[in-house]
Protein backbone atom coordinates (compact mmCIF):
# COMPACT_ATOMS: atom_id res chain seq x y z
CA UNK A 1 0.00 0.00 0.00
CA UNK A 2 1.29 2.91 -0.96
CA UNK A 3 2.50 5.90 1.93
CA UNK A 4 -0.46 8.60 2.19
CA UNK A 5 0.43 11.86 2.37
CA UNK A 6 -1.35 13.80 5.11
CA UNK A 7 -0.92 17.36 3.16
CA UNK A 8 -2.65 15.60 0.07
CA UNK A 9 -5.56 13.98 1.38
CA UNK A 10 -6.65 17.15 3.69
CA UNK A 11 -6.23 19.16 1.09
CA UNK A 12 -8.15 17.15 -1.54
CA UNK A 13 -11.36 17.30 1.33
CA UNK A 14 -11.07 19.75 2.29
CA UNK A 15 -10.98 21.38 -1.21
CA UNK A 16 -14.09 18.96 -2.06
CA UNK A 17 -16.34 20.32 0.87
CA UNK A 18 -14.83 23.95 0.48
CA UNK A 19 -15.79 23.91 -3.20
CA UNK A 20 -19.12 21.60 -2.93
CA UNK A 21 -20.44 24.06 -0.81
CA UNK A 22 -20.36 27.08 -3.44
CA UNK A 23 -22.46 24.70 -5.68
CA UNK A 24 -24.75 22.77 -3.56
CA UNK A 25 -27.57 23.73 -1.67
CA UNK A 26 -27.03 21.12 0.82
CA UNK A 27 -24.54 22.63 2.77
CA UNK A 28 -26.00 26.09 2.66
CA UNK A 29 -28.49 27.11 4.66
CA UNK A 30 -30.19 30.51 5.40
CA UNK A 31 -28.25 30.94 8.64
CA UNK A 32 -25.37 29.13 9.76
CA UNK A 33 -25.62 27.75 13.00
CA UNK A 34 -22.38 26.86 15.21
CA UNK A 35 -21.38 23.51 14.72
CA UNK A 36 -22.61 22.60 18.48
CA UNK A 37 -25.84 22.78 17.60
CA UNK A 38 -25.83 19.87 15.34
CA UNK A 39 -26.26 16.03 16.55
CA UNK A 40 -22.92 14.47 18.05
CA UNK A 41 -23.99 11.60 16.34
CA UNK A 42 -22.82 12.68 12.72
CA UNK A 43 -19.04 12.28 14.35
CA UNK A 44 -19.98 9.25 16.10
CA UNK A 45 -21.65 7.34 13.25
CA UNK A 46 -18.58 8.41 11.33
CA UNK A 47 -16.12 6.65 13.84
CA UNK A 48 -17.93 3.40 14.24
CA UNK A 49 -17.96 3.13 10.92
CA UNK A 50 -14.03 3.48 10.04
CA UNK A 51 -13.49 0.71 13.41
CA UNK A 52 -15.84 -1.54 11.19
CA UNK A 53 -14.01 -0.96 7.85
CA UNK A 54 -10.40 -1.29 10.04
CA UNK A 55 -11.89 -5.18 10.89
CA UNK A 56 -13.13 -6.13 7.29
CA UNK A 57 -10.24 -4.33 4.69
CA UNK A 58 -7.85 -6.50 4.41
CA UNK A 59 -3.94 -5.06 4.43
CA UNK A 60 -5.22 -2.31 7.18
CA UNK A 61 -2.46 -3.44 9.54
CA UNK A 62 -2.05 -1.29 12.82
CA UNK A 63 0.40 1.04 12.35
CA UNK A 64 -1.78 1.33 8.84
CA UNK A 65 -5.21 1.65 11.05
CA UNK A 66 -3.67 4.40 13.91
CA UNK A 67 -2.74 6.48 10.55
CA UNK A 68 -6.16 6.35 9.15
CA UNK A 69 -7.90 7.30 12.66
CA UNK A 70 -5.47 10.26 12.85
CA UNK A 71 -6.11 11.35 9.32
CA UNK A 72 -10.03 11.12 9.61
CA UNK A 73 -9.88 12.81 13.16
CA UNK A 74 -8.34 15.20 11.68
CA UNK A 75 -9.97 15.92 8.55
CA UNK A 76 -13.55 15.61 10.68
CA UNK A 77 -11.99 18.62 13.27
CA UNK A 78 -10.89 20.88 10.09
CA UNK A 79 -14.63 20.21 8.60
CA UNK A 80 -16.34 21.65 11.72
CA UNK A 81 -13.77 24.16 13.68
CA UNK A 82 -14.64 26.82 11.34
CA UNK A 83 -18.35 26.78 13.20
CA UNK A 84 -16.53 26.71 16.89
CA UNK A 85 -16.44 30.49 17.75
CA UNK A 86 -13.06 30.19 19.83
CA UNK A 87 -11.43 27.24 18.18
CA UNK A 88 -8.28 27.88 15.24
CA UNK A 89 -7.90 25.14 12.17
CA UNK A 90 -4.14 23.41 12.74
CA UNK A 91 -3.55 24.84 9.44
CA UNK A 92 0.58 25.75 9.57
CA UNK A 93 0.48 23.92 13.23
CA UNK A 94 0.87 20.42 11.49
CA UNK A 95 4.21 19.33 9.85
CA UNK A 96 3.18 19.35 5.72
CA UNK A 97 -0.09 20.47 6.57
CA UNK A 98 -0.43 24.21 5.04
CA UNK A 99 -2.25 26.41 2.97
CA UNK A 100 -5.90 24.45 3.72
CA UNK A 101 -8.42 25.80 1.75
CA UNK A 102 -10.49 28.30 3.29
CA UNK A 103 -14.25 28.84 3.80
CA UNK A 104 -15.90 31.20 1.86
CA UNK A 105 -16.75 34.60 4.25
CA UNK A 106 -19.58 35.21 1.93
CA UNK A 107 -21.37 31.69 2.28
CA UNK A 108 -23.37 30.32 5.10
CA UNK A 109 -22.67 26.42 6.12
CA UNK A 110 -24.03 23.61 7.37
CA UNK A 111 -21.19 22.06 9.59
CA UNK A 112 -23.08 18.99 9.69
CA UNK A 113 -23.39 19.10 6.45
CA UNK A 114 -19.70 19.76 5.64
CA UNK A 115 -18.47 17.42 8.50
CA UNK A 116 -20.40 14.53 6.52
CA UNK A 117 -19.13 15.22 3.04
CA UNK A 118 -15.64 15.37 5.07
CA UNK A 119 -16.01 12.00 6.65
CA UNK A 120 -17.59 10.58 3.59
CA UNK A 121 -14.89 11.65 1.37
CA UNK A 122 -11.77 10.75 2.98
CA UNK A 123 -12.69 7.04 4.06
CA UNK A 124 -12.97 6.39 0.71
CA UNK A 125 -10.05 7.26 0.11
CA UNK A 126 -8.12 5.85 3.21
CA UNK A 127 -10.40 2.56 2.64
CA UNK A 128 -10.22 2.76 -1.25
CA UNK A 129 -9.31 -1.36 -1.20
CA UNK A 130 -12.44 -1.83 0.58
CA UNK A 131 -15.45 -4.66 -0.59
CA UNK A 132 -18.51 -3.19 -2.43
CA UNK A 133 -20.15 -3.85 1.29
CA UNK A 134 -18.44 -1.67 2.72
CA UNK A 135 -18.54 1.22 -0.05
CA UNK A 136 -22.17 0.65 -0.01
CA UNK A 137 -22.06 1.32 3.82
CA UNK A 138 -19.87 4.66 3.49
CA UNK A 139 -22.84 5.27 0.97
CA UNK A 140 -25.61 4.64 3.17
CA UNK A 141 -24.33 6.24 5.84
CA UNK A 142 -23.57 9.07 4.12
CA UNK A 143 -27.19 9.44 2.54
CA UNK A 144 -28.58 8.73 5.99
CA UNK A 145 -26.89 11.40 7.81
CA UNK A 146 -27.38 14.11 4.94
CA UNK A 147 -31.52 13.08 5.15
CA UNK A 148 -31.21 13.35 8.78
CA UNK A 149 -29.84 16.79 8.67
CA UNK A 150 -31.94 18.05 5.51
CA UNK A 151 -35.53 16.26 6.60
Amino acid sequence: MKKLNIKFLLVLTLFIFTYSCQDNDDVLQTESKETKTFDTSIATRWIDLQLELIKTTSGHTPPINARNLGYSSLTLYESFVNGMPGYKSLNNQLNGLNNLPQVNPNLEYNWGLVSNIAMSTILRKLYANTSPTNVQNIDLLQNQIRNSIID
